[in-house]
Formats: C-alpha cells, sequence, structure tokens
C-alpha cells in the first residue's frame, strides 16, 4: 500500500545517507490522528539511503508499507519505508508555516529569524500575546548557525505565482488577520515534533492559501498592512509622479506640496484608499523632519564652515578636495552650462512660436487678398467673347465623347474583371471536385485492399486449418503405429563453390559487378554498386524495399550471379519465400520432432544452409558468403521467425540450437529480404529497423534491355571471398570531422524537445547502434563514393538508409520537424536524403501521417 505524506527530515543515523523523516500530516492536508499507530516506529519514517538528497524544508513522498514488518520498533524494521526512487514533491504555495514572534516587522530591513527547524518558501508569522496573523512572506538565505536556522525575511516579488492570487504583496503590503476569520480546514496543526526541542508544543501551518487570499483580497483596507520604511515612501511617490529628484531644499518643499496635493486624488494607483493616506501622512512627516534637519544643518554651515575655509587646514583640504573630485565638479559645472543653454533653447523656441503665430496671421491675410483676387478673375472670366464661349462649347463636347468612350471601355474591362472572377470561382471549385474525386478514389482502394486482405486472411486461415489436421493426422497415424517413416527435405543443389584465390583490387570487382549488371540491361553506377554490397556484408538484415515490379528480387540475384554465388551445380543464395503466418523459428528452420525424436528441418533448406556453414568453419577452406534471400520478408513478423538470429545482429559470430545439435556461423551468412507494403502485410516493428539496413528501391524512369545474343559476360565460374571483399566490411567505425557534425546536428533535431512539444511533434530516437552503422559504412564507402558524389556521398546514403526509415510521426509539428532534418540535408548536399524527405512529406500530407514506409 501507497501512502503520499508530507514530511521533514529529522535527524541522521550514523552515516550522511540514512536518517528519519519526521511525518507532519497526509498529502491532501488531513492531520495524523494517531501517528504511533500509523508510523509505529516512534512515530517516524526510516530512510535506508539518499537522506542527504533529500531538501531540508517540508515535502510531499511516497512511503510503501513494508513487506518484511512485524510489528517490532526497530529502525530498519518500521511500518512504512522511503524509497529513493520516489518522487519528491515541492510543496512552496501549498503549505505554510505559521510561525509565533514577539513582535511584527514594520518598515524595516534585514530580517531574520532564529528558528530550531527550516521553514516552508512561504510563510505566516503570529503574535503569541494577541493571536493575530501576518503574511505570507518568503524565506531568504537559510544558513544553519549553533544549531539553528538563521532565516532572511523578504517579500514575495510581483512574477511569482503567489503574487497572481494577492497582487498587492509586491507593493509590500501583506495580509492581516486573525485565525478565526478562515474557514474550517485551512489551518492545520501537525503532530507534536518532540525531538525538535522547539518553545512551543505543536508545528502550525496554513494548508489552504486560496482561502486566506480570498479574505485579505474582500477587504484590502481592513486586511491589508503596510511594511513600507519612510525612506521608501519618497521613492514609492516619486515613482507614482514618473517624475525623479534629488531631495535639496527648494525640491522638499515643491515635493511636499505635491504629497499634500496627492492625498486628494485617492486611490488612482489601484491600491487600498487607507494604505495610499497612511503612506502620504508618513511622506509628509518624513519630509518635514528632512526640511527641520536641513534647514539646522544650514545654520551650522553657515556659523562654522566660512571660518573654517578660511584657515590653512580648510584651504588644504579644499585643495585636495577640488583635486579628487575634480570630475564631479567638471561634470556639475557642465550640467549647469547645459541647463542654461536648455533655457536659451527654450526661450528661442518660444520667440520663433510667436514668430510663427505672426506669420500664420499674415498668411491668413494672403489667403484672404487670394480669394478676392478670385472672385475678380471669376467676373473677368463673364465677360469673355462669344468666339471664346463657342471654343470652350466645342472642346467641352470633345471632352464628353471622350469619357463616353473611356466609359465604353471601362464596362467592357469590368466584363473582363467579371468574367475573370467567374473563371477563378470555377477553378478553385474543379480543385475542390478533384479532392472529393481523390478521396472517393482512395476510399474505394482502401476498400478493394480491405477486401482482398479479407480474401487472403480466409485463405490463409483454411491452408493453416488443413495443415493442422494433416499433423494431426501424422501425430494419430504415429501413435496407432501406421505413421510412414520421417524423410528429410532434401535440396536440388548443394552450397560448395570453389572460391577464386587471386588478389584483386576492390574497385576492380566493384567495376566487373557494375559490367554484369549493364549487361543485364540494368544501368546502375559504381556508387550503387558499391551501396549494395556495403550495406549486405556489414548487416546481419538487409531489406529492399519498393513498389511491387521495380527490380528488388532481380537485384539480389544479379548481385549473388556477378560475385559467382549462382552455378549450375551449386548456389550460395537460398531463396526462402516467407509464408503468412509464420510464427516462429520453426517455420523457416526447423523444429524436433517429439514423436520420431528426430530433428525436422522446414523445407526453406535453411537447416541445410546452417550445417553446410558449420561444416565450412573447420575446413581450412577460403570463407565466402553464403546469403539467404527472404522474399516478402514482412508477410509474417520478421521479429517472430528470425527471433533466432536477432541476438546476432550485433556480433560476427553466432550459432543456432537444432535439436540435439548446434550449428555454428559467422561473417559469411547474411540475409536480404524483399519487402512490400499493403494491407497483406506486416509492419517492420521499430527493433527490426533498428537492426536492418533498409534500401529503397525507386520506380526506373527507364531501362535498357538488350535483346542480343552474347551481349553480357558469363558468370565467373569461382565465388569472390570474404577476404577479397574485407575492404567493404572490415572497416573502423570513424566519421570526418565534417560528418560528424551534420550527424550530431541531425540527431539534435530528431531527438531535441520544445517548450510547446505540439510545435515539433514527437521525437525520433537514434539509438547508438544505428549511429555506429553509419560511421561503419562511411568509413568503407567514403573513398569510393567521393569521385562521383562528393564530400557527403557516403553519409547520404547511411542517413536514407538507418535514420529515415525510423522516421514516424503524426500531425504539423511532426511535419515541421522532418523540413527541419529536409533543411539540414538540402544546405550539405543530401540530395538521396532530401528525395526521400519529399516523398515523405508529400504522401502524408493528405492524413498527417507521415511513415518512410508510406509507399
Amino acid at each position: 500500500m501507497e501512502q503520499r505524506i508530507i514530511v521533514v527530515k529529522k535527524n541522521v543515523m550514523g552515516a550522511q545517507e540514512h536518517g528519519k523523516l519526521q511525518p507532519l500530516m497526509y498529502a491532501d492536508g488531513t492531520p495524523i490522528e494517531n501517528l504511533y499507530y500509523d508510523f509505529p516506529n516512534r512515530g517516524d519514517i526510516f530512510v535506508p539511503v539518499g537522506f542527504s538528497d533529500i531538501p531540508e524544508e517540508p515535502i510531499e513522498i511516497s512511503v510503501q508499507e513494508n513487506k518484511h514488518y512485524r510489528g517490532t520498533t526497530e529502525p530498519h524494521h518500521s511500518k512504512y519505508l522511503y524509497h529513493s526512487s520516489c518522487e519528491l514533491q515541492s510543496t512552496a504555495g501549498r503549505v505554510f508555516d505559521v510561525i509565533p514572534v514577539t513582535a511584527f516587522p514594520k518598515g524595516q530591513h534585514d530580517l531574520y529569524l532564529d528558528l530550531p527547524f527550516y521553514p516552508t518558501l512561504y510563510f505566516f508569522l503570529q503574535r503569541r500575546d494577541t493571536a493575530e496573523i501576518w503574511g505570507p512572506f518568503k524565506r531568504g538565505e537559510c544558513k544553519f548557525q549553533e544549531e539553528k536556522w538563521r532565516t532572511a525575511i523578504i517579500m514575495p516579488s510581483s512574477s511569482e505565482a503567489i503574487a497572481g492570487q494577492c497582487p498587492l504583496l509586491s507593493e509590500r503590503l501583506v495580509g492581516a488577520f486573525h485565525e478565526s476569520e478562515l474557514p474550517p480546514g485551512a489551518v492545520q496543526v501537525a503532530t507534536k515534533l518532540r525531538d525538535f526541542q522547539l518553545e512551543y508544543d505543536e508545528r502550525k501551518f496554513i494548508f489552504n492559501f486560496p482561502a486566506v487570499a480570498d479574505l485579505i483580497n474582500s477587504d484590502p483596507d481592513r486586511y491589508y498592512v503596510d511594511l513600507m520604511a519612510d525612506h521608501d515612501i519618497v521613492t514609492w511617490l516619486t515613482s507614482a509622479m514618473r517624475k525623479q529628484a534629488e531631495l535639496t531644499r527648494e525640491d522638499v518643499q515643491r515635493l511636499r506640496q505635491m504629497v499634500i496635493d496627492l492625498g486628494e486624488l485617492g486611490t488612482q494607483f489601484e491600491l487600498p484608499e487607507t494604505v495610499i493616506r497612511t503612506r502620504i501622512e508618513r511622506a509628509v512627516d518624513y519630509l518635514q523632519s528632512v526640511e527641520e534637519a536641513q534647514d539646522a544643518i544650514s545654520g551650522f554651515f553657515q556659523d562654522n564652515f566660512s571660518h573654517f575655509l578660511h584657515s590653512e587646514v580648510g584651504q588644504k583640504a579644499l585643495d585636495d578636495f577640488v583635486r579628487t573630485k575634480r570630475e564631479d565638479i567638471m561634470a556639475d559645472l557642465l550640467d549647469q552650462v547645459l541647463e542654461k543653454e536648455e533655457q536659451a533653447i527654450a526661450e528661442t523656441r518660444r520667440k520663433l512660436g510667436q514668430e510663427i503665430a505672426d506669420l500664420e496671421g499674415r498668411k491668413a491675410n494672403l489667403q484672404k487678398e487670394l480669394a478676392h483676387l478670385a472672385e475678380q478673375a471669376e467676373k473677368a472670366k463673364q465677360q469673355t467673347t462669344a468666339e471664346r464661349v463657342e471654343a470652350a462649347s466645342a472642346e467641352l463636347e470633345n471632352l464628353k465623347q471622350e469619357i463616353a468612350q473611356k466609359r465604353a471601355e471601362l464596362d467592357r474591362l469590368q466584363e473582363h474583371v467579371k468574367m475573370a472572377l467567374d473563371f477563378q470561382a470555377l477553378k478553385a471549385e474543379i480543385e475542390g471536385l478533384k479532392e472529393d474525386r481523390e478521396y472517393v478514389y482512395q476510399a474505394v482502394e482502401e476498400l478493394k485492399r480491405t477486401r482482398e486482405s479479407l480474401e487472403e486472411e480466409f485463405s490463409q486461415s483454411e491452408r493453416r486449418l488443413r495443415d493442422k489436421l494433416l499433423t494431426q493426422k501424422l501425430y494419430l497415424d504415429t501413435l496407432s503405429g501406421v505413421a510412414p517413416q520421417a524423410t528429410l527435405p532434401q535440396l536440388s543443389k548443394g552450397f560448395a563453390i570453389p572460391p577464386r584465390t587471386e588478389e584483386m583490387d576492390i574497385t576492380y570487382i566493384l567495376k566487373s559487378i557494375q559490367a554484369h549488371f549493364e549487361a543485364q540491361g540494368r544501368d546502375v553506377t559504381l556508387s550503387q554498386v558499391a551501396n549494395y554490397l556495403i550495406s549486405i556484408l556489414q548487416n546481419r538484415l538487409t531489406i529492399f524495399v519498393g513498389y511491387p515490379g521495380v527490380g528488388k528480387t532481380s537485384t539480389i540475384q544479379l548481385l549473388a550471379e556477378a560475385l559467382g554465388m549462382c552455378q549450375p551445380d551449386a548456389e550460395r543464395l537460398l531463396k526462402v519465400s516467407v509464408g503468412r503466418g509464420w510464427v516462429s523459428s520453426r517455420d523457416l528452420i526447423g523444429y524436433h520432432n517429439p514423436l520420431t525424436d528426430a530433428f525436422q528441418p522446414a523445407p526453406t533448406g535453411m537447416y541445410y544452409a546452417l550445417k553446410a556453414l558449420h561444416s565450412e568453419e573447420n575446413s581450412g577452406e577460403p570463407k565466402a558468403p553464403l546469403w539467404v534471400l527472404l522474399d516478402e520478408v514482412n508477410l509474417s513478423p520478421v521479429e517472430h521467425y528470425w527471433s533466432d538470429f536477432m541476438t546476432t545482429t550485433d556480433s560476427v559470430q553466432g550459432s543456432i540450437r537444432c535439436g540435439t545439435e548446434t550449428l555454428a556461423f559467422d561473417h559469411a551468412l547474411r540475409f536480404i529480404g524483399t519487402a512490400n507494403y499493403d494491407e497483406t502485410t506486416e509492419p517492420l516493428s521499430p527493433r527490426v529497423i533498428s537492426r536492418a539496413n533498409i534500401i529503397y528501391v525507386e520506380p526506373p524512369e527507364a531501362r535498357t534491355f538488350r535483346y542480343e545474343e552474347s551481349a553480357s559476360p558469363a558468370s565467373p565460374g569461382r565465388v569472390f571471398t570474404l577476404d577479397q571483399l574485407r575492404p567493404l566490411w572490415d572497416v573502423r567505425p570513424e566519421h570526418t570531422e565534417g560528418e560528424q557534425i551534420v550527424v550530431n546536428r541531425l540527431v539534435t533535431i530528431l531527438q531535441g524537445t520544445a517548450e510547446d512539444s505540439s510545435s515539433v511533434g514527437p521525437i525520433t530516437v537514434v539509438d547508438p547502434r544505428v549511429r555506429k552503422s553509419m560511421a561503419m559504412y562511411c568509413a568503407a564507402a567514403r573513398d569510393i563514393m567521393r569521385p562521383e558524389l562528393g564530400e557527403f556521398g557516403a553519409l547520404d546514403f547511411a542517413v536514407a538508409q538507418r535514420v529515415l526509415p525510423q522516421c514516424r510521426g503524426t500531425g504539423q509539428g511532426y511535419a515541421r520537424r522532418l523540413e527541419q532534418v529536409r533543411d539540414l540535408c538540402h544546405s550539405k548536399g543530401l540530395t538521396r536524403s532530401v528525395d526521400t524527405l519529399d516523398r515523405i512529406l508529400a504522401r502524408g500530407k493528405l492524413y498527417q501521417s507521415y511513415d518512410f514506409f508510406g509507399l
């Protein structure tokens, strides 16, 4: 049983890492009525480890019931135990200490409390004689001195959450009320803390601060007290009046009068009226005392200072003062000069204003004269000759005709504009209908795929039921003594092919493979050939994905032929068609038949491939690759039927238990899968994607097929060995400095979070296995691909085949994360990765679902 309670550190037991916690109350504020029943270990909670990591202030923790508790009071056998893994939750803003004092602070600074305990972050003070409560105050610096906590008292700032409930706290006002004015349950008393040696028997807390806030905010004039000092009031007033001035004698007189006038303004600063008037009265008294002090000081200086300055000592002191304060004196003189200049400028501005006013008057007079002249000109127009009137009439007629022509042209233009608007509306409607049609097409296709999936599932279910009946019949026949002797399936070809022993450069090998592809009508670059071989040789599992018919299986067949792995009487490319419903390794390798007490190999031939590799291990012959082609690899979950090989993806050696024998294999064994994505297949799980190299085969725009009889060279009669291909797989995993910078930035974008989690969507983890695989790939492919693809050509393949297949997320936020990755790849020239990201973003736009495998 788990309990959430509020506790405080009590004392250390022997070492600093274990000690005792004192329960105060339950987390919801309920008092602990029977402390020694709920916590029978003398009312304490034993902390076995991590005691020094627990804060000194009251905190909320979880404790669990000790399963080994037997009713003893030994510290290590208490009923409830604290676990260091539990969540420690702060009580700041929820639980407030109520600390008894003899007097309240008022208008003072640098106040401290000497307490025998570490108080809560916010706390209240309560006078012992009147029981009145003031607060909340905030805990300042807290130091442990002479077996006591010396705690500074400060005021909460306006940026803290508590000031949001009581805004006047930032104005050095605190609440003042009696405990009886709070609702029941707002104040709770913890159990007796007998080992704290307090001056009082019980520690008191306010647990319902919203009730306190509602009380003091209901009547600020009644429930708030002012803690502002006299000299701070002047600062407050000057700030409120938006004026800064030093308190010279003349300024004091002016400020005193302004303060008196301000007393008539009332509540313009949104403070309680009583507080404002009280502050103004204190400010008047303070300023009056400042004025009287200045009068006394002025009289003293007039009587004594003049005589002192004429003495030798005074002259020397004056010289020293002028020398040390030269910059300040010059600054004051400069201020005086600037002040005089500003006065002169102000006077000049006044004169200029007067001159401008005079000019405005003259301007008005001139306007009147112009109006008079215009009136005379109008009279002169009326006296023009008949010829001028006739000419003007003719010109007016011409203008009317031109206006009519322009209006007709305008009507034509408006008609064109209307037609254009109608065309735009019609175009938008057509686009909307296209989108609706596309949606309907997709829905129809979805229904078709669903129907095909159901039909395929029904067919598979029927096939599995028939196979199960046949298996049961075999068992029944065996038990009845009529079963035939088990026969092992045999392969039509063996695996033994003579190896090539001559030394040859890896570039020569790659070019010979490229020539074999081209002879078969497949145009591939040297970088593509290197990518195929490096991906297969460096990974236990490589998966080719793409649309049906793009050449996934034929690519693997051509690679094997070019390496000499396919001969008339032997073949080191084992083709396995994955069946739907495979659930374990027995479907791929075989199983131990308990009736015959013998291992029954699966018809895939995988068992014989493992036996061949096992026998080659001790033959001393050069080792050659042996590939297993898993056609339609995702018709069944890969991690189920391929589970025996999952643990060997990060190692060179491996072994499989087949009945009573253990078959070992090494780097020669590679698995290559081909995958389509539709409703009849299973999605690849993240743990499979993390262990496999995913090669996306794009639909070819055009391919050249040769029909000549002797166009293609013959496949080599011997197979290439792993030693000859070693530069492609046996390398040290490392990046160049430029590649490492790009990888670090890529990981930051995919795994980084924002303050608003919706802005960039879910993260995509790039685990250490993937990073190591990328570094090994780049180390092998970098020099081969650099002449054709540039500095980051190898990294482009690694990102597209190891990182981007793990990208899977939904929402516009995840689209923005992928766009950031695309911008990074585009800036570094990773064109293959940019094309892949464009494909993911384009296909996921409709449903806001982005997946590498959304083919």
